[in-house]
């Protein structure tokens, strides 16, 4: 009989060594059955239970040995995996204790109750639980590997890189120790130790993902855009990047003339409106470009110039030979930040104003005209919403300000804060932006957009209409950095925090701006009143024109339809762009339309065009 039982409990061990868990299960079953004082036995019949993924089974097992063994430190252990895989923290977290109560020096106890409460985000607490673990075993790599990760959540990446330099004195080769440090680094702006360290992970690992994607970025950052987008390519080997249906072969940017390519939108909003600038490029190279995006964009890409087919992401793809990533043009076009190619705006939505958005624009006085987005459109708990995202409130300095009407364009979770702002001081025209083309047109009637990074900043920028950026301390790579312009939209300015979380002083900023533009607006005012005298004066009247499209203009302007007048008298300037009296007649219009700054700025070019307007 214990020769049988001998021979059974060996039998099993050999199984769980050859992950037959099953199998090994059933042999310490049999012993339990035969002799219930095998109390070895029930517990390895418990651990089988685990690894094969039946916890509640296990949990059954262990509770009966508990019941046996009440102080074991070993049992309590195993419970505390057991309830982990249920998801029971609580109970794992007192099982755990339970084992360093009877065995303090039961290592992997230590760094288990570190590892729940770091996976709670109780990362102070993580952090007592990972030194007792490493006061215990110095060389315990995974504790400092982990206490450094607990650091750098808090903030304090000194101490983190410290730990990580630990676990690399231990065990030189640790890439996810290189890569740890190198987020550290990066997290101090001292992005060349950083590339370093992300580049001694890649010694070790050349395919180590997280490193490259993380270079990617600092490169990116830095205006490194060859080489960046190079690294960037990397993130297409991450799990959680979205990928098309398409099964087809990923194009290398060679010529395709004969080929139907599919460019699919990867990203977010701003992303995809950032980088639609180079599908005309492309479009040259390849016989048709297919576009896939997102619904809530399909409508303001209508009729974007190299696109042929337009599909709707879930639609199904119309057939096709080669595929890429939007984001992936920035590497296959090797564009430099110091030149970015393609027609500058490249955005121009010829859509109707909806008679909900006119009515709440229109009505308004000759106030400056302002849209404003104050925050992400995810959770505001989001990690990619906390850095970039202020509360309404905190815009209260700029609402309180004379002779400017602001109008929302949020979305999102934020829009709630609208319920405690009077209509009157910020007028909401988000809730009837059904789409971005919605937005865009909306937008077209703002003097200025402020956002902070979200897509709005990118449609403001691809519209080419003035937009200020306001960026926390931590800002988005394509941002650059010590800059307050913007190489992929010449028309924006860029508002920094100079230290993370200062929203308050970066608001006081905006409103000293905001002063100005205001003081420069009264001055343009001015000058846009005197540009029917001005044309009077020097004989640049209308009526002597005979060109036919001119005057047709001129009847649209003086029955009030500006739209009209305006389509045609651009297109007299896209032929003629150094004719004197079309940009003051481009002038009148926009300041018959309010657009005073505009307006202001197509007198100065007049001027500079006519020597005769400069002497005025």
């Amino acid at each position: 009989m214990n020769s049988n039982i001998k021979n059974l409990f060996q039998q099993g061990i050999t199984f769980a060594d050859e992950q037959a868990y099953e199998d090994a299960a059933n042999c310490f079953k049999s012993i339990v059955q035969k002799d219930s004082s095998r109390i070895d036995a029930l517990i390895n019949l418990g651990l089988m239970y685990y690894y094969s993924g039946h916890y509640l089974r296990a949990e059954k097992i262990m509770l009966s040995a508990i019941e046996k063994l009440p102080k074991s430190p070993d049992i309590y252990f195993y419970m505390g995996l057991i309830y982990s895989a249920l998801e029971k923290i609580s109970d794992a977290v007192a099982c755990y204790k339970k084992t360093v109560l009877y065995d303090p020096n039961y290592v992997p106890a230590w760094y288990n109750l570190g590892d729940l409460l770091f996976n709670q985000k109780q990362y102070t607490n993580a952090i007592e639980y990972f030194q007792k673990a490493i006061s215990i075993d110095e060389k315990y790599t995974d504790a400092h590997l982990n206490l450094g990760e607990s650091y750098s959540r808090i903030g304090q990446f000194k101490k983190a890189i410290t730990c990580f330099e630990r676990v690399i004195s231990i065990q030189p080769n640790h890439t996810e120790a290189f890569y740890n440090m190198g987020v550290a680094y990066n997290k101090l702006n001292l992005y060349n130790k950083a590339i370093e360290a992300y580049d001694n992970a890649l010694t070790i690992d050349s395919n180590h993902v997280k490193s490259h994607y993380n270079k990617s970025f600092i490169l990116l950052l830095l205006g490194d855009f060859l080489n960046g987008f190079i690294e960037y390519e990397w993130r297409l080997k991450k799990q959680e990047t979205y990928k098309s249906s398409s099964q087809k072969p990923f194009w290398q940017g060679k010529n395709a003339s004969g080929q139907s390519l599919l460019v699919y939108a990867e990203q977010g909003f701003g992303d995809c409106i950032q980088f639609i600038r180079f599908l005309p490029m492309i479009q040259k190279r390849l016989k048709c470009l297919i576009f896939e995006c997102q619904p809530e964009l399909t409508r303001l890409f209508t009729d974007f110039p190299g696109i042929d087919i337009l599909v709707q992401r879930g639609q199904s793809l119309p057939s096709h030979d080669l595929q890429i990533s939007l984001l992936s043009l920035g590497h296959i076009l090797n564009i430099s930040s110091d030149s970015l190619p393609g027609k500058f705006p490249y955005l121009y939505p010829k859509l109707p104003l909806k008679s909900e958005l006119s009515d709440k624009i229109q009505k308004t006085d000759q106030r400056l005209k302002v849209g404003i987005v104050w925050g992400g459109t995810g959770s505001t708990v989001m990690k990619t919403d906390m850095g970039r995202s202020l509360f309404l409130k905190e815009c209260e300095v700029l609402l309180d300000m004379e002779d400017i009407q602001f109008f929302s364009f949020q979305k999102g979770p934020r829009l709630r804060e609208l319920n405690d702002k009077p209509g009157e001081k910020l007028i909401d025209l988000g809730h009837y932006c059904s789409d971005f083309a919605d937005t865009a047109i909306a937008a077209k009637h703002m003097d200025l957009i402020i956002t902070v990074d979200t897509a709005m900043a990118h449609l403001a920028g691809a519209l080419g209409l003035d937009v200020w950026t306001l960026l926390g301390f931590d800002a988005d790579w394509r941002w650059l950095k010590n800059t307050n312009q913007s190489p992929w939209y010449p028309n924006m300015k860029l508002f920094r925090q100079d230290k993370p979380g200062n929203w308050k002083e970066l608001i006081n900023k905006v409103k000293h701006e905001l002063i100005k533009q205001l003081e420069t607006r009264k001055v343009q005012v001015k000058q846009v009143s005197k540009m029917p005298k001005l044309l009077k004066k020097k004989q640049i009247s209308m009526k002597q024109h005979t060109e036919p499209a001119f005057k047709k203009a001129t009847h649209y302007f003086q029955q009030n339809n500006l739209d009209k007048a305006k389509k045609i008298i651009l297109s007299l300037i896209k032929k003629n762009p150094s004719n004197a009296t079309y940009w003051h007649f481009l002038g009148m219009i926009a300041a018959k339309l309010k657009h005073n700054q505009i307006a202001n700025n197509c007198l100065k070019k007049a001027c500079s065009l006519s020597p005769e307007l400069k002497k005025f």
